[in-house]
């Protein structure tokens, strides 16, 4: 509530010097219409009297501002803590009689004028559900200016006013003006045809569900085929792995367990001697001679070998491709020992070992782009006769190598790694992460590969363009002789006239298929014109593009009709085995001839 000068009070319509806001409807009253005098003005508590809760003429009870749901409980003013008897505020508040008894206060309008609120637009809570609005009460108002009432509205303000306020020269002078209860029925007929258009689109969005249904049964129903999948591949990867391994485990059992019965064996033995008397004993002696020999011939010789580990392997985990490195001359080498090797999927890698300080590092990397990219698993193995010695180290290697420490040199010379002859051996393996990252990276190399191959077909065409447009070209068939003849004739193609009016020929000497020795000559012959150098070329073409045979030179042409080529244009054994050069006995050329000009 607050004391500010308006023109007019909103319940009498006279002008007030003082007015108080109604703590109901907002309206600004004078003190006359809510029962004050010019007396009740004075003293600081009679001030926080006035700032209390009060109600106009035209609301019947007061509505406490902090407990809206409470309508129609009168709250205790609060006194304040300085006041004294002499201005002791009372607990309750009088209501003013209004001043005009023909105005009645205004009835609340229906729920559907109810103006809409953020839920009637269907904004969603957090929840995810939207809240239902509750019914507001709303009284009518009064021009707050003139007091007269609100039957008029302005479009362009959007807003509410009397017919005074259009009258008047004021802001709306000039703005378009209309009837309250018209502009009501407009936009609440807008906002109905919007509500009817969301009702359709939300009948259209349940029409829908029963395809998103269907959708999420096809989603799971593949789920669960590709996770079937997983866990059969897996089972049959474990499969894998159980059949590779069972033969050596059965091996190794049986190694674990032999010298157990051996003892067994031999103690049986032992007993029974013992309690045999002498005579008993020279009659079984021989027996007993004889079952020791066996036992011992059962018992192999110790040439104990260290079991191979490293080819380990199933379709979704690799097995490691192991590659020996000796290292000669181990405690004199100080730039290191450089080793490379190459592993079935075609990638170069680099084990570079070196000495720093008192320790062994080494550093596995490779230059191939796309393998780099993908995590790689090393495994060095230091054999040692006694397998609690062997040194073994796992580590991932992907993007910048990194150098690893192995072992320290006194470990490696004190325990006997290192051989006699000054030689350490160690075994290095690589091997993908696992079947995604080889699938990856052989895809990735395919792709790049492939750009590669584009790249390369489009120079080809490039050059060939180039070329063809340089040089004069011109095809040549030549037929192969069946029939033997004691000298071989030549075949010549047309003439290829250049710019400088020379004539070019191609001379042919096809080989005899029934004649071992022939071999097929192709020659390049200036008939006609001057001398000059030329630079040219002669192509044997095969069924297959990739694999027509092309020779490139260039001569000096000095003499008319001097055949400048190869003798020997292309193998006889690869000519022979491959019908693609000469479909139906005829030998396909393409030649072409380029001067050069000084």
């Amino acid at each position: 509530m607050s004391l500010v000068p308006v023109p007019v009070c909103s319940g009498c319509g006279q002008v007030a010097a003082v007015s108080i806001s109604c703590s109901t409807c907002c309206l600004l009253c004078c003190a006359t219409c809510f029962g004050l005098t010019s007396s009740d003005f004075g003293g600081e508590a009679r001030l926080l009297s006035l700032l209390s809760v009060r109600v106009c003429s035209m609301c019947s009870e007061p509505v406490p501002l902090k407990a809206p749901e409470q309508v129609g409980a009168a709250p205790a003013v609060v006194p304040d803590e300085g006041a004294t008897d002499s201005t002791e505020v009372s607990e309750e508040v009088p209501t003013a009689p209004s001043s005009n008894p023909e105005q009645a206060p205004t009835p609340a309008i229906s729920e559907s004028e109810a103006p809409s609120t953020a839920a009637d637009k269907g904004i969603v809570g957090k929840d995810d559900q939207v809240r239902v609005p509750e019914p507001v009460v709303v009284k009518r108002e009064r021009c707050w200016i003139h007091g007269k009432d609100l039957k008029l509205f302005c479009l362009q303000c959007d807003e509410c006013i009397c017919g005074e306020c259009f009258l008047d020269a004021g802001g709306h002078m000039r703005h378009q003006i209309d009837f309250v209860e018209a502009v009501y029925k407009e936009k609440r007929a807008e906002t109905e045809r919007k509500l009817a258009a969301l009702d359709e689109k939300v009948k259209h969005l349940k029409q829908d569900v029963v395809q998103v249904v269907k959708n999420l049964e096809i989603v799971e129903v593949a789920e669960r085929d590709v996770l079937g999948e997983i866990e059969a591949v897996c089972e049959e990867a474990k499969e894998g792995i159980a059949r590779l391994t069972g033969q050596r485990k059965r091996v190794l059992k049986i190694q674990a367990e032999l010298p157990a019965k051996k003892q067994k064996l031999n103690e049986v033995l032992t007993q029974m001697v013992e309690k045999l008397p002498p005579e008993e004993f020279f009659k079984q002696q021989p027996q007993v001679e004889k079952q020791c020999d066996e036992i011992s011939q059962c018992i192999p010789v110790s040439t104990f070998q260290p079991v191979e580990f490293e080819d380990i392997g199933c379709e979704l985990i690799p097995a490691y491709e192991m590659q020996t490195c000796t290292l000669v001359n181990f405690d004199r080498v100080c730039f290191g020992w450089p080793k490379h090797f190459t592993t079935d999927s075609d990638v170069l890698w680099n084990v570079f070992l070196h000495r720093k300080g008192d320790d062994l590092f080494i550093k596995v990397f490779t230059a191939n782009e796309a393998a780099v990219q993908f995590p790689y698993k090393v495994l060095v193995v230091i054999p040692h006769a006694d397998l609690q010695k062997t040194i073994q180290r796992k580590f991932t290697v992907c993007g910048d190598p990194k150098e690893q420490v192995i072992a320290s040199y006194a470990a490696l010379f004190n325990e006997g790694f290192v051989s006699p002859n000054n030689e350490l051996l160690i075994k290095v393996g690589v091997r993908p992460a696992n079947i995604i990252t080889e699938s990856r990276f052989l895809r990735q190399q395919y792709q790049s590969l492939k750009a590669r191959v584009t790249t390369l077909e489009k120079q080809q065409n490039t050059m060939e363009k180039q070329m063809q447009s340089k040089f004069c070209i011109m095809h040549f068939n030549a037929f192969v002789s069946k029939t033997p003849k004691k000298t071989q004739e030549a075949q010549h193609s047309a003439a290829i006239i250049d710019r400088a009016d020379r004539h070019w020929v191609l001379r042919v000497y096809p080989f005899e298929t029934s004649l071992p020795d022939t071999n097929l000559k192709v020659f390049v012959v200036l008939r006609k014109g001057s001398r000059t150098k030329c630079r040219y070329f002669i192509e044997l073409i095969h069924d297959n593009p990739q694999q027509s045979v092309l020779q490139t030179t260039e001569s000096l042409f000095e003499s008319i009709d001097a055949g400048y080529g190869w003798h020997c244009f292309v193998d006889r054994k690869k000519l022979m085995a491959d019908a693609g050069f000469y479909p139906n006995g005829i030998l396909r050329f393409r030649f072409g001839v380029q001067p050069i000009e000084k």
